[in-house]
């Protein structure tokens, strides 16, 4: 499996060359999130800001493996 990160607002990324999902093979799956620029990917939970892509991308990797984080 492959998970593709991107943010619609990413300086460096036209919206035009992401793919879309139903054009990808099914072992690709695509989040496009309306806010994280180009690696950034920042977020607030309750008062404090973070980065929230490795919360989303450890379950990713480990889906599959039988192991939780």
């Amino acid at each position: 499996p492959l998970l593709i990160l991107n943010a619609a607002d990413d300086p460096l990324v036209a919206p035009d060359t992401v793919p879309a999902q139903r054009s990808l093979p099914s072992l690709v799956r695509l989040e496009v999130t309306r806010h994280g620029g180009h690696l950034g990917f920042l977020g607030r939970q309750g008062s404090n800001l973070g980065y929230w892509a490795p919360s989303r991308v450890l379950p990713f990797l480990l889906q599959g493996t039988g192991s939780h984080p």
